[in-house]
């Protein structure tokens, strides 16, 4: 691959400053990185394909999500007989996370004050010694014997 590389250099007699040299060497690195015109077509013509796929793939995600969306807003969350399609899992924070096995929508029930007063007054008696868990699931609140399942 030639080079051409078109420099301005004073005539100095034979003797070059050591800027020159710089000058010159810099702008020769420069031409031997630059891609050729072939190369650089191709890189644009990457760069673009490249775009293209992205901006397809940003379109399908959006159009997945609004027809999640619109799946969910459709949804009566419940079975063909009728029966709630909801599973859930209540947390220890008083919250319960319940999602519909239809249509995957997922659902946060916030605990109510009283449910929130109940769960305090549990763990107080816990701390305190006032209720017992036995190996056979028996729970013991203030006297009070409980089955767990």
């Amino acid at each position: 691959m030639a080079l051409d590389v078109t420099v301005p250099v004073p005539h100095t007699g034979g003797n070059m400053s050591e800027e020159t040299l710089t000058r010159i060497m810099t702008a020769a690195i420069t031409a031997a990185r630059a891609p050729s015109p072939e190369e650089a077509a191709t890189q644009e013509e990457t760069k673009k394909r490249l775009a293209h796929r992205r901006m397809t793939m940003l379109r399908l995600v959006e159009t997945e999500q609004k027809s999640i969306l619109r799946r969910q807003a459709l949804c009566s969350h419940r079975k063909p007989d009728g029966e709630v399609a909801m599973g859930g899992q209540p947390m220890a924070n008083g919250r319960m996370y319940k999602i519909c096995l239809r249509c995957q929508k997922v659902l946060v029930d916030e605990p109510t004050q009283e449910m929130t007063l109940a769960v305090n007054e549990l763990q107080r008696q816990a701390n305190e010694g006032k209720m017992t868990i036995s190996r056979d699931g028996k729970v013991t609140v203030a006297d009070v014997e409980m089955q767990v399942r």
